[in-house]
């Protein structure tokens, strides 16, 4: 359960605060192998995560529904240091926090 602090912040959020977001399967990792990293930007996402960003992978409105999907399950979501995700219907979804 998160704090008070926690969930006015991850409330609070809009997609200028986030580097990316993360949807897949429930129960796997979050590498990528089950499940799709979107970025706001590629420079952003190149410098978080250490390797070059392609085009392909800067979906912004992916983002944002990824963030309207945490928040709107903002009682069941969980932090984690650089973001927020929560599980709904065998599915994580992750916003990191820039």
């Amino acid at each position: 359960m998160m704090s008070k602090t926690e969930t006015r912040t991850l409330l609070n959020l809009t997609v200028n605060d986030l580097v990316s977001a993360y949807n897949g399967r429930s129960g796997k990792c979050a590498c990528g192998c089950s499940g799709r990293h979107s970025y706001m930007d590629a420079d952003l996402g190149t410098a978080r995560r250490g390797y070059a960003v392609d085009a392909d992978e800067v979906r912004p409105k992916s983002v944002a529904r990824t963030l309207t999907k945490v928040q709107d399950h903002f009682d069941t979501a969980e932090s984690f240091p650089g973001g927020f995700s929560v599980d709904v219907d065998g599915r994580l979804f992750a916003v990191y926090v820039r």
